[in-house]
């Protein structure tokens, strides 16, 4: 199989193509529940860069692979630029190192003030400080957690993460603050029968989700008491800065329903250009606006359900190759009839 790949640099009047590209890594996400949001990243190599005016760091670029199927556009902004000289220029290679917008807005430093409110105003004051390069879902004014009274100071990422604490909410690369009463889904399919129409893996990693799991959860929020939902040895600690006890509490509840499981899992599933060239789509799941969609895995005639928190990317001139990070689905807010954490209506899966 044949794969290209198409960048270019942001520029006015017009934009500067980039030639001689050999191949794109990118990784983004996270492998467990309770872990911090990583950035995309990504690296573009190529040869010749004689041949090309140096990009500039802070600019912006764009690139899409084609390879039967041309995936979305992505946009990152220059970090870094390496050239290896070899003996003459033929020999030369270069890497362009590209951050996205929720890596850059980690460069912001700076204050937010919080209100006795709920964490949508926490989180336009996030979006705020980091120059429009995040900006937040408004429905969490209405069922979001709520946050206390104070001045926080650092960097934009710092400031986000713990709203995601505070908030058991999530990141979207493509700029997104989510509530946790928010979710992605999608129906996507990989399996190990050859010719079905679907997804193939060409590896799958299990692991019991022990990682994820939990049998007390412990919340605590700034200048309050801590709470917790459960009892036992398997402890969980969450720092967040909720406006009372009783949200805390919640928190804690909707944290121990996530991590309230230990069955075995998938963990990873690893696909292709050379498994999936029939589906060629698979190449899309790769791409941070993936982020939470549902992924079905049928293995040896059992199904699985997984959520996508992050992924690893390559591919050069001739394929490419992908490695999923899954949750299960069971780690999902689903209505629970009766439960007092997910039994409220509008605030899990049946009010999306």
């Amino acid at each position: 199989m044949t794969v290209s790949i198409t960048a270019w640099v942001v520029r006015s009047p017009s934009n500067y193509n980039l030639s001689n590209i050999s191949g794109v890594t990118w990784s983004y996400g996270k492998q467990n529940i309770l872990d911090d949001y990583s950035g995309w990243t990504a690296t573009l190599y190529g040869f010749n860069p004689g041949s090309w005016t140096t990009p500039q760091i802070g600019e912006q670029v764009g690139f899409y692979l084609s390879s039967g199927y041309i995936a979305p556009t992505v946009y990152g902004y220059v970090s870094n630029v390496r050239v290896r000289y070899g003996l003459k220029p033929a020999m030369d290679t270069y890497e362009i190192t590209l951050e996205g917008t929720f890596a850059k807005a980690g460069r912001i430093y700076g204050s937010i003030t919080t209100t006795a409110t709920s964490t949508l105003y926490m989180a336009q004051s996030i979006a705020a400080l980091s120059g429009g390069l995040l900006y937040t879902d408004n429905d969490l004014s209405i069922y979001g957690s709520t946050t206390s009274a104070q001045t926080l100071t650092g960097t934009v990422n710092d400031l986000a993460q713990l709203f995601m604490r505070t908030e058991g909410g999530y990141i979207m690369e493509d700029n997104k603050m989510r509530g946790r009463n928010r979710a992605v889904v999608a129906n996507n399919t990989f399996t190990d029968v050859p010719g079905d129409g679907n997804f193939k893996y060409e590896a799958i990693d299990f692991r019991s989700a022990v990682d994820n799991y939990s049998t007390q959860v412990i919340v605590q929020p700034t200048g309050l008491a801590q709470q917790s939902a459960g009892t036992g040895d398997y402890q969980a600690i969450v720092a967040t800065i909720n406006g009372s006890t009783v949200d805390a509490s919640t928190v804690a509840s909707f944290y121990k329903t996530q991590m309230d499981l230990n069955q075995t899992v998938p963990f990873t599933i690893q696909t292709s250009g050379a498994v999936s060239a029939a589906a060629p789509g698979a190449m899309r799941l790769a791409y941070p606006v993936a982020t939470h969609e549902s992924v079905t895995v049928q293995f040896r005639g059992s199904s699985y359900v997984g959520q996508i928190i992050g992924a690893d990317f390559d591919a050069n001139s001739t394929t490419w190759s992908s490695t999923f990070y899954l949750t299960s689905s069971l780690a999902a807010s689903f209505f629970v009839l009766n439960s007092t954490t997910n039994g409220i209506l509008n605030t899990n899966k049946l009010g999306f």
